[in-house]
């Protein structure tokens, strides 16, 4: 009996204690209350991190014009407006435009569509044929300037790789012997070299005229997104740095968005004065007035 007695004994001692349910339910209920806590913080947080872009986006211009920077649409670019999302085919979407030519959302479906599949060339037409039905759709406008982003920068690097294919080769004066052996050895330029870097002008002859072409697309969508938005400051700056970026663009030739940017600018400050970049306008407005006295060509003959 008393071994019994000590076993139950035992059995007592090791029988697990019941959980209190009360603890529980309120760990609980704390951790429902967090996570809606944080929700609501991050919902209302959204707006900051999207001006906190436009900001960073409109003030890049001033650390290095035409560097291959993203622009304002890519600030739109991807999830915000749809963008990698599932949804109709490009071929079931094309059958609908070619229906109705006028069914405009069919036609910003098919620039999504066109855009996931890196059809880019024909995204950027279907958006623009959205926008010339929804000119004051800055989802269309947005969609569509960051695709000329995304080809601007894309013609920018085969400009930078045609370049790096130009053959650099040690003058051959320093190693040919001197006299008349050595004029007539000199006299004449490798011919292979020659062949080469004809095949890179021609290259570059090739891709600039492209690329100006992209950059004065872009420019035309931000002044029309900036004409939709005259409030915003980052779309009218942004439109002042699109013609610049066109500049840019120009190897050194006369470009008239030069004065285009100016306006802009002006425009920007005379809206804005208060503006966090105020300082640096104004910087770039002097050294933009500097190259159109430099180059009265490029002036409007109320500026020259």
């Amino acid at each position: 009996m008393a071994r019994a007695a000590t076993k139950k004994g035992k059995r007592a001692k090791q029988a697990p204690r019941p959980r209190q349910q009360s603890g529980s339910v309120g760990g609980s209920a704390k951790s429902v209350e967090q996570q809606l806590f944080f929700g609501r913080i991050r919902r209302q947080a959204k707006w900051v991190f999207a001006l906190l872009a436009v900001v960073f986006a409109g003030s890049f211009v001033f650390l290095g014009v035409g560097s291959g920077n993203a622009g304002l649409g890519d600030l739109f670019n991807g999830n915000l407006f749809g963008g990698g999302s599932s949804g109709p085919s490009v071929k079931s979407l094309q059958k609908k435009v070619a229906e109705n030519a006028k069914d405009a959302q069919s036609l910003l479906d098919l620039g999504q569509a066109l855009e996931r599949d890196g059809r880019t060339l024909e995204a950027i037409a279907a958006f623009r044929r959205y926008v010339q039905l929804r000119p004051r759709s800055l989802d269309g406008l947005n969609q569509l300037a960051a695709l000329y982003e995304r080809r601007a920068r894309s013609q920018e690097t085969q400009l930078r790789a045609a370049s790096a294919k130009v053959p650099t080769v040690p003058d051959p004066a320093q190693f040919a012997p001197g006299g008349k052996l050595g004029q007539a050895l000199t006299a004449y330029p490798d011919p292979l070299v020659q062949a080469l870097q004809g095949q890179v002008v021609l290259r570059q002859a090739e891709l600039l005229p492209l690329l100006q072409q992209t950059r004065r697309d872009a420019l035309a969508v931000y002044q029309q997104i900036a004409a939709v938005t005259p409030d915003e400051p980052g779309a009218v700056e942004q439109a002042a740095i699109a013609a610049l970026q066109v500049c840019s663009a120009t190897a050194g030739s006369s470009c008239p968005e030069l004065q285009t940017a100016l306006l802009a600018f002006q425009g920007y400050l005379a809206k804005f004065p208060d503006a966090t970049d105020a300082a640096q306008v104004k910087q770039q407005i002097k050294q933009i007035q500097a190259q159109l006295r430099a180059n009265p060509s490029v002036a409007s003959p109320s500026q020259s």
